[in-house]
């Protein structure tokens, strides 16, 4: 027993530091131009490279396509999900090999990459909310069974962003009211959850979710399997979102590859989607857009 109230003191004592510190040094940025993130991975094998730098890329490509949507929708507000996985973590040895940040400069980095990332798209929307579901590699302890729900450290990257737009009367960062790793708002009326998804399935988070809330939702988002997809299960639309890293070595060892990418949807008042987009990051489709434009 006095170990694990130990052990449970240490992991509150380095969440609060790190809370302390990111409080201490939040300042107004300038522009800087610059979902699972994974940010402090680094990647080289033969089909996928990336770090810092790329992530920087790819999230300025995502941008990119972001702001071609609105201008073809003519899209007033924005509804940005934070998946989970920010950053890459160290819950497995691989991944401790593969990074190249300590977990604190990890959080750093996707603190400041997503803060940038947001006040950017703040500029082309009248509103921009943003929702969080903290992902597993973000956890404290290796050991899924040593693991204090909440003590994710991917919830310091909401926590950052609420003291960085509090006077911004645009941005606001929601608070989960379900439970710390489910999400939940309306668009356009239509009610959507999201959620990491290393807890859930494709094939049941509706029924799971339905009936912890006893509320039905019209679709789910869910990150976690690094890959986009959509499916519907009892009319209830589940979209898949894919992750800015793309193939790393746990992946690669196991045969398993898929590019990075991400999703968009439009939603209006008749349909919680109006159209599903499709965004691939790598780098070929970085050369596409510069061809097109």
């Amino acid at each position: 027993m006095s170990k694990l109230l130990r052990d449970q003191a240490r992991r509150e004592s380095f969440v609060e530091m790190v809370r302390r510190s990111m409080a201490a040094n939040v300042i107004p940025f300038e522009y800087v131009p610059i979902t699972d993130m994974h940010a402090g991975l680094c990647i080289q094998n033969s089909i996928n490279r990336f770090d810092s730098d790329v992530l920087h890329t790819r999230l300025a490509r995502y941008i990119d396509e972001i702001i071609a949507i609105q201008r073809t929708h003519n899209a007033q507000n924005c509804y940005v999900v934070l998946g989970g996985d920010l950053i890459s973590g160290l819950i497995h040895s691989n991944i401790r090999i593969e990074n190249n940040e300590h977990v604190v400069q990890q959080v750093k980095i996707a603190c400041t990459y997503t803060s940038n990332f947001i006040w950017i798209l703040s500029r082309y929307f009248d509103r921009i909310y943003v929702h969080s579901a903290p992902g597993n590699h973000s956890r404290l302890s290796p050991s899924k069974e040593e693991h204090i729900k909440g003590e994710e450290l991917d919830a310091l990257v909401p926590f950052y962003l609420s003291a960085v737009f509090k006077d911004s009367p645009s941005i606001h960062i929601a608070e989960n009211a379900i439970d710390s790793d489910i999400a939940s708002f309306s668009v356009r009326g239509h009610v959507w959850y999201a959620v990491h998804g290393d807890k859930d399935t494709p094939k049941n988070v509706v029924q799971d979710l339905t009936m912890i809330t006893d509320v039905k939702p019209a679709g789910v988002l869910m990150g976690h399997r690094h890959s986009n997809g959509l499916t519907t299960v009892h009319s209830t639309k589940v979209v898949e979102s894919g992750c800015m890293s793309g193939t790393d070595r746990y992946a690669f060892d196991k045969r398993l590859t898929g590019k990075p990418e991400q999703c968009v949807i439009v939603t209006t008042a008749d349909a919680p989607i109006k159209c599903l987009y499709d965004v691939q990051l790598d780098d070929k489709a970085g050369d596409r857009y510069r061809e097109e434009n």
